[in-house]
């Protein structure tokens, strides 16, 4: 189906009652502190709250058989249109936790750093214009908004090793994708997608060869993990795996010299 993405302000958005777009307001706030527990373990931690109103965000999508639009597409030879448009209010709330630890390792000197977030996104109010009271599924589909509130995962955590000696560099990241779950093209009744939550790791190895030249070789992803498996059908590139949580391309592994 070809989608048109119409612009605000033309002819084809007033004709669907679309207003012009007026600029986003928001208020935050946050807390944090910071605690030095030893001399060599410090952790923080961070809570916030974002409130935006008037949301600029892309509507639903408007058909053929929309009373106010459906004969221009049909003249377009076009299936479907999509606006921008500030219909939403949301809030964001969510804490960031950090520790560090420097320990002595095999001679060296090894950091161990935890980082963990935990957030949410929730659309708290859409305003539709008066010429779509009544039609809030169609201005924001259940697409649209899951897009909006679970665009990231709710939870993320990262575990990372950092050991050091003489010219000797060695570097591990584990980390932890939070679940989600996503719209389909279809849309009800089709089933929302789930995307389950998922680990990788990355690892990397250096050696100075000079002060001012180093050789390092690693690998990302190296336990080869995908998103999880989806109807081709449903997804944004039309693949099994949809790059969501984090890449598709799996595992890979590099040489450089810097």
């Amino acid at each position: 189906v070809d989608v048109l993405l119409a612009p605000n302000g033309g002819t084809i958005a007033r004709a669907a009652g679309i207003p012009d777009l007026t600029e986003e307001t928001s208020v935050n706030g946050s807390l944090g502190f910071t605690w030095q527990a030893m001399d060599n373990l410090a952790i923080t931690v961070d809570a916030y709250q974002i409130n935006i109103d008037d949301r600029i965000v892309l509507s639903g999508r408007f058909n053929t058989d929309d009373p106010n639009i459906g004969d221009i597409l049909a003249d377009l030879n076009v299936g479907e249109a999509q606006f921008f448009v500030n219909s939403v209010d949301t809030r964001t709330r969510g804490v960031d936790i950090t520790a560090a630890w420097d320990s002595e390792l095999w001679g060296g000197e090894l950091t161990t750093t935890l980082g963990v977030n935990f957030g949410e996104t929730e659309v708290t109010s859409i305003h539709a214009p008066p010429a779509l009271v009544g039609r809030e599924d169609v201005l924001l589909s259940e697409r649209e908004r899951l897009f909006i509130e679970n665009g990231a995962p709710e939870s993320k955590g990262v575990l990372g090793f950092d050991w050091t000696r003489d010219r000797w560099n060695a570097n591990v990241k584990v980390i932890y994708f939070g679940e989600q779950t996503l719209g389909t093209f279809s849309g009800p009744p089709v089933p929302n997608a789930e995307y389950n939550a998922k680990a990788s790791a990355d690892v990397s190895l250096t050696y100075s060869l000079t002060d001012a030249t180093k050789l390092t070789v690693g690998g990302a992803n190296i336990f080869d993990t995908f998103p999880t498996r989806q109807d081709p059908n449903e997804t944004d590139n039309g693949h099994v795996y949809d790059s969501v949580q984090f890449g598709l391309n799996g595992a890979s592994y590099f040489v450089r010299f810097w």
